[in-house]
């Protein structure tokens, strides 16, 4: 695969050895960081363009060369991320390897941190650093990425050309700070409300259900009819509303307790909107009609616990679509078993929400940031443009052909049996064949391939009901004084507000209380968080002011 780059630049790459990875640069990235001789150098330019650009033929380097990467899984069922389809064949490509570090629990980035021994990338750095990129940049932990854009021509031109991916690849002081997930267009929602399509044939509940109220008709018709459901069919999250997707709070105009939204450009926490009261009222009317599962702040998996969906405790809940058949539908022994998704509920018909779950052409939570012990940063950012070349697409989207992909009579790339029929689910094939949840360019739809029409028809159900217009942009991010100050208050408060509200739901706390519960919730400090949010939103849209 070819790469274009200017001659200038490239003989400047081919003095700086690959010396893959140590201890210690500059921050500033121009000019590239200085480092000890070896044997290691970047293949020399095969020919000029008459545009005066250079082709350049992969190897990047003549003897391997080895980064350190901090990657922490999704799935349980792979060891290690080098032995997968994508990487071994990326290293042949490239001539570059990387060498994972794969973590376990949420603690272990903390401990990184606070040891500061820090490997050469760190996967998901921009949305677990709390003090904020710009505060890792500056103190010498991020390498800017700024003046080595000339080794990522392929990642810069979809970055240059759509102002929304590069709002989400600059930080707020104009770095360019990593390398981001950015998707050939944004996805539909990918999880949503989910019900037991079988169950409600079984009980005669055929309607699409559309409003609240609707809702209601079909829990109680569950509960009364099938006798495994009478603990309750609707799943309720431990934080007292639903996952993470703004199902049935979004009725109310507001979201699920621990996300900040905005609206017209000011940020609002949904626990102080009118419309919060309105929906704990409707939650401890359904509570005390036995409609929500008795035991829902038990429950830590918020996507429908397996073990309540397949042994029929549970009837509805949010579930995310590509996990229909390939999780729950395989593992269960009931062969009429069938999910089905359904549209965010209204309280009227003719109602417009805008809370839901989203993705936009960028997706930070699955970027990636090059530290400052990476001695060769022009190699390393190389090594991550080609995941955007014609052949990285290909190859992180779809595999190897005639192994995990082949292409049908339209020339398209249809996935094989390894991928669609893997035996511990689509997650897991995907990690293992393709780029997955990781930097690079992804092509959502490839996730639809072997699914059946009723799992795909779940995200259109989703999309048409709702839209995301007050979902707090994934891509803000507060200063380290505001992180500090922000964590401070909001640990407490979080932990405040699930107390309260499971209290209300579940009547242990009568509502007539819950006035003094927002004024103790101000005296907390809610309005200064909500400050601090309104601050990292202003800078985030003002990034196009201060990009050069």
């Amino acid at each position: 695969m070819k790469r274009l780059l200017s001659l200038a630049l490239m003989l400047c790459l081919i003095i700086a050895l690959a010396a893959g990875c140590g201890t210690g640069t500059e921050k500033s990235p121009s000019p590239e960081p200085t480092t000890t001789p070896t044997n290691n150098t970047t293949t020399p330019p095969n020919t000029d363009n008459e545009d005066g650009t250079t082709q350049v033929t992969y190897p990047l380097v003549d003897t391997p060369t080895t980064f350190t990467c901090w990657w922490q899984l999704d799935v349980s069922d792979i060891p290690d991320l080098a032995e997968t389809q994508y990487f071994q064949e990326a290293a042949k490509v490239t001539g570059v390897t990387l060498k994972f570090e794969h973590p376990s629990g949420t603690e272990a980035f903390g401990l990184m941190i606070a040891a500061q021994d820090y490997p050469n990338m760190i996967k998901r750095f921009y949305t677990s650093y709390s003090q904020g990129i710009d505060y890792a940049i500056e103190n010498d932990i991020v390498m800017p990425l700024n003046d080595y854009t000339q080794y990522m021509p392929n990642y810069m031109a979809l970055i240059n050309g759509n102002d929304e991916i590069k709002l989400n690849c600059y930080s707020d002081n104009g770095y360019l700070w990593g390398i981001n997930q950015i998707v050939d267009k944004p996805q539909d929602p990918w999880c949503g409300p989910t019900v037991r399509k079988d169950l409600l044939e079984k009980v005669g509940f055929t309607k699409t259900p559309t409003t609240v109220d609707d809702w209601e008709e079909m829990l109680t018709l569950l509960k009364d009819n099938v006798p495994s459901l009478s603990t309750g069919p609707f799943q309720l999250c431990a934080h007292g509303a639903t996952s993470v997707c703004g199902t049935l709070t979004s009725a109310y105009g507001i979201d699920q307790v621990g996300n900040f939204n905005i609206r017209d450009g000011k940020v609002f926490y949904s626990v102080l909107e009118p419309g919060f009261k309105d929906y704990l009222v409707k939650m401890n009317d359904w509570w005390n009609k036995g409609l929500i599962y008795n035991d829902f702040v038990s429950a830590t998996f918020v996507y429908g616990p397996f073990d309540l969906v397949l042994n029929d405790k549970l009837a509805v809940f949010d579930s995310i679509y590509n996990w229909y058949d390939q999780n729950y539908k395989a593992a269960s022994s009931d062969p009429d078993f069938q999910l089905m998704g359904v549209p965010l509920p209204k309280l009227n018909p003719n109602d417009k929400l805008h809370v839901r779950n989203t993705n936009g052409w960028t997706r930070v939570d699955n970027s990636l940031c090059i530290t400052t012990t990476c001695d060769n940063l022009s190699v390393a950012c190389a090594y991550w443009d080609f995941a955007f070349t014609e052949q990285g697409k290909i190859l992180g989207n779809w595999g190897v052909e005639g192994v995990s992909f082949e292409y049908d009579e339209n020339g398209e790339p249809r996935y094989t049996d390894l991928v669609t029929k893997y035996e511990n689910g689509i997650q897991s094939a995907m990690t293992k064949y393709v780029l997955f949840n990781a930097p690079g360019f992804c092509i959502p739809t490839r996730e639809q391939q072997g699914l059946s029409e009723i799992s795909i028809a779940a995200t259109k159900a989703w999309v048409e009901s709702a839209d995301a217009d007050w979902v707090y942009p994934a891509g803000a991010v507060l200063t380290a004084e505001e992180g500090a100050e922000f964590s401070a208050l909001f640990a407490d408060i979080r932990t405040f507000v699930i107390e309260n509200v499971n209290n209300f739901v579940m009547g242990n706390k009568p509502l007539s209380e819950f006035d003094s519960f927002i004024n103790e919730l101000r005296s907390m400090g809610i309005e200064r968080c909500i400050e601090l949010r309104q601050a990292a939103a202003d800078r985030y849209y003002n990034r196009p002011n201060v990009i050069k």
